[in-house]
């Protein structure tokens, strides 16, 4: 396994604290454990993309791993990212998920080879290379967010795409290794004060 160091970026609103405490035990209770937390929470409603680079430019680790307030990691979520980096030698891992309370938005890209040529979309729950990450500008591009794949496609798209753009090395993990809540505080990226979002 790589011995390097990781630290956990994590992005969280206000309305959300339960999640939030529910993601960090998921943090902590790691086989391989991360050597840096990093949350920054967004109490100005300035959206996903904005909160997370803010996370992120607190991180002192080699890699970074991303995980939103809402979601949880599985315990060997971790150790199986690097082992999967040491592997191949990606600067970005991406492993698949487990759904609950919905269904998976694009299951056709679970176990599909990266093919930068033809890329599919992902999501935003990865390891990479701190170094790259901040190469390509992090998240916070003040670009609106699209649609790709019959999905949102914000900031954190256009961060997988600019790092493709870079020459950076993506790679996919075929591992179910957390868990992608779906529920009526989901809000795509946008400000959780512009919604109706309730505790």
């Amino acid at each position: 396994m790589v011995t390097t160091s990781v630290c956990s970026v994590t992005p969280s609103i206000p309305p959300r604290a339960a999640r939030l405490k529910r993601a960090l035990d998921s943090i902590v209770n790691q086989t391989r454990k991360v050597d840096q937390i990093s949350v920054y929470i967004d109490h100005e409603g300035r959206g996903a993309g904005w909160t997370r680079h803010q996370a992120l430019l607190a991180a002192r680790t080699e890699w970074v791993a991303f995980l939103d307030d809402d979601d949880m990691w599985m315990p060997h979520h971790i150790a199986h990212c690097l082992d999967h980096a040491e592997k191949t030698g990606a600067d970005l891992v991406f492993p698949w998920f487990t759904v609950n309370g919905g269904v998976d938005p694009f299951p056709q890209h679970f176990g599909k080879v990266w093919d930068p040529e033809n890329p599919t979309h992902t999501t935003i729950t990865t390891l990479v290379r701190t170094e790259a990450a901040l190469a390509v500008g992090g998240f916070d591009d003040g670009a609106p967010d699209g649609w790709e794949d019959g999905n949102v496609a914000g900031e954190d798209w256009r961060f997988i795409l600019r790092l493709r753009d870079a020459g950076y090395s993506i790679s996919h993990l075929p591992e179910r290794l957390w868990v992608w809540n779906h529920h009526s505080q989901n809000l795509s990226g946008r400000s959780w004060k512009a919604l109706p979002v309730r505790p």
